[in-house]
């Protein structure tokens, strides 16, 4: 077994002890590996990040369309 398995190994096993919706990532290669080797959601952080900006400007769009209403 490689070092890089024992890593995701243990990190997996530690990861799978809590509740959890994503596992995040800031790492590329960590990314590839978890994905490959899990069945849960793994996402990098920027992907966390773009999701947020995306939801926040929805949001923003929806008040300032309710304002021009009144």
């Amino acid at each position: 077994m490689s070092d890089r398995d024992k890593v995701k190994d243990n990190t997996l096993k530690v990861y799978n002890s809590y509740e959890h919706d994503v596992l995040v990532t800031s790492c590329p290669l960590c990314k590839k590996t978890f994905r490959r080797r899990n069945t849960h959601n793994v996402k990098d952080i920027a992907e966390i990040v773009a999701e947020n900006i995306k939801f926040i400007l929805q949001k923003n769009e929806i008040e300032i369309f309710k304002m021009e209403l009144v």
